[in-house]
Parts: structure tokens; sequence; C-alpha cells
């Protein structure tokens, strides 16, 4: 039987209470975001911990959420007094909850990252226990803010494409879209641990180059070019493509069922696109077409999300550079930073800093 943790007082504060990014309703982000006063500083549940937020990331499905899109997946409720984006971020713990299972290690002051939670754009945020990750001593809190949800995302994409290949093919080609993307780069990364090798599609001749520079191994696509249909083809070289996983849809994902083989499954895990999705090549081709989320990962068994966050940990250490930021921008900054998220050509990942006391800007 687990042993639960004893009753410790919180870490003291100067203030008593706490501000963050809000929104009161669904709209464009640099228009609707406010960083402001959202109340008393919260105190954890028994299997809770209380986290001083030093930054946190902005992600394009942040965006579509606050947006009401559909490609967000299904509208947030937002309550009356407005409602915090954000699920992921690291700081520091400054409160645990009576019942904190011993076996977590975790103590005030731990460097943590945390991901699932939810208000995560405030100073402040409760995260449940298992959901924080203990950081490295000399991990920067800016690398480990982004590195659980584009792993983990990449984790479910890989595991859903797994699963679609028959068991006897190796090794196991795939066509990857989006692959310049950090989820993508990710998966490429992963992929190469496994024996797999994807085929990777990125929109740019310029972003083919330099994805080559930064992760080398497999083929890299550009579709702006005349011609990428053909060079794929030849990278292909008559092997049979039994899955793809794609995080663009609209045009390019008609053009990638065309590749794949009578029976085969498309993994989609995100939709970059604004154009429709045309899905008449699904039926005649006898095609699988599969939305993954990541929102099924806090149902999955504690054991494999532990082992998933130890993987996100492990590739931050082991390749930093696939952890890109495109700027650094303060909370009140925040209708900066929002359209900075899908500035074309941006490289990285933007990021809130909401305290920089402890070396979170390194």
């Amino acid at each position: 039987m687990k042993k639960a943790a004893t009753i410790e007082k919180s870490a003291p504060t100067d203030i008593d209470s706490y501000r963050g990014i809000r929104h009161r309703h669904a709209g464009e982000p640099a228009s609707v975001l406010i960083f402001e006063a959202i109340g008393a500083i919260p105190k954890p549940g028994p299997l809770e911990v209380r986290v001083r937020v030093a930054c946190a990331p902005i992600h394009p499905g942040d965006l579509h959420m606050i947006r009401g899109a559909v490609r967000g997946g299904p509208a947030p409720a937002i309550p009356s007094g407005g409602r915090v984006p954000g699920f992921e971020g690291a700081g520091t713990i400054e409160a645990l909850g009576e019942r904190v299972d011993h076996s977590l290690g975790l103590k005030l002051g731990d460097r943590v990252a945390f991901f699932p939670a939810q208000n995560g754009w405030s100073e402040q945020v409760i995260v449940a226990a298992d959901a924080v990750v203990k950081l490295p001593p000399t991990m920067s809190f800016v690398l480990a803010a982004q590195m659980l949800i584009n792993t983990i995302t990449a984790q479910v994409a890989l595991r859903a494409a797994g699963a679609a290949f028959p068991t006897a093919q190796e090794p196991r080609f795939f066509i990857l879209s989006a692959a310049g993307s950090a989820v993508g780069r990710l998966i490429t990364t992963l992929a190469h641990e496994r024996g797999m090798k994807p085929l990777r599609l990125v929109r740019s001749k310029q972003g083919a180059e330099a994805l080559r520079k930064k992760l080398c191994g497999s083929p890299v696509i550009a579709t702006d070019e005349a011609d990428w249909k053909l060079r794929l083809t030849r990278a292909i070289n008559r092997r049979t493509i039994h899955v793809a996983i794609d995080a663009v849809a609209g045009d390019l994902l008609k053009e990638i069922m065309g590749f794949v083989t009578h029976g085969g499954t498309i993994i989609n895990y995100a939709s970059l696109s604004t154009e429709p999705t045309d899905v008449q090549g699904l039926a005649p081709n006898e095609l699988t077409l599969r939305g993954v989320s990541i929102g099924v990962w806090g149902r999955l068994p504690p054991q494999m999300r532990a082992n998933d966050q130890a993987t996100a940990l492990r590739l931050a250490q082991l390749h930093r550079e696939q952890f890109d930021v495109a700027g650094i921008y303060e909370p009140h900054e925040i209708a900066e930073a929002v359209l900075a998220v899908e500035k074309r050509g941006k490289e990285g990942t933007v990021m809130l800093m909401f305290d920089r006391s402890d070396g979170a800007n390194i």
C-alpha cells in the first residue's frame, strides 16, 4: 500500500493573490485575452500541488480553443468570470496536498514541469501530483515548459501508427506531414529510435533545407516544389506505404491519400490547414482516417503515463535542439505573443514568462 505524505505547510509568499491571462468570450486571441487579477491564491486538494509558474508555452491548439474553432476540438466552456487557457508549463512547487504520495518524491521548492493542468497561463496553478515531473537542477524552465505536450503528442501518434502496420512489415516506412514542426521533429526522433522510417513532408524548400541540417536520417520533401509528388514517389521506391501521420489536413491530406496503399491508415493529430478536407479518396481505397488526440492521455494507465513523462524528460536532456524557442514574452505582451505563434516561417515555441527569479530564461 502506498503511503501518503504528511501535511506540509505552504511556502511563504509575498502576496495573497495572483494574476493570469483570461478571456471572457471566444474570439481572436489578440483581441480577447487580457492579463489581470484572478483572485486569492488557491489551495491544493489532498492529491494536488500548487506550482508558482515560471513560464508556459502557447501552442497553436490553444489559440484554436480561444477562437472556439472546430479544429481545436469541442469549444471549452467559458464560465461567467472568464477562462484562463493553458495546459502545460514549468515552475516551483509552493504547496502540497495532505495526501500526496510519498513515492512521488515531491517536496516544497522542487522545480517541476506540469501537464495536464487547467488555467496554465497564470502565476499560480493547481496540478494533480502525478502530473508533475521533477527537473534536473541544470534544466531551464523554458526547456521544461514545452517538453511534455509535444513529446506526448508524438507518442500518441506513433502508438496509433504502430498499431496500423501489418505485423510482418520491416522496416516500417511511413509518410509524415508537418515534419518540421516541434511535434513532427519529435515523431522523427522517436521513430528513428524504433527503427521506423519517416518520409518527411514540409511546406517549403527553405524549411526542407533547415530540417535536413537539424535532423538528418530520412528523406525531406518540400510540397511547394512542382515535382514534390515525383520526389516522394522516388523516396518510396516501390515500397508499400501502409501508414501516414498527418497534422495538416486540407488539400495536402487529399494528396497523401494517393500514396497510401489499399486498406491503409492515415493518423491525423492536428489540422494546420484552414482548407476543408476532401475525403472522397478514402472509400475507393478502403482507407481508414483515424483522428488521435492528446486528450485521451490522462485516461491511460498510470505506468504508461509515467513512461511517457520519462521519455519526455530524456528527449529534452538528449535533444535540446529539438525544443527551440521562437520568442519569450511577458504576460502583459499577450497580444504580441499570440500573433507571433502564427507568424509564417516561425521556428520554435512562443513562451510566456511569468517569473524570472529561478533561471527560467536560461
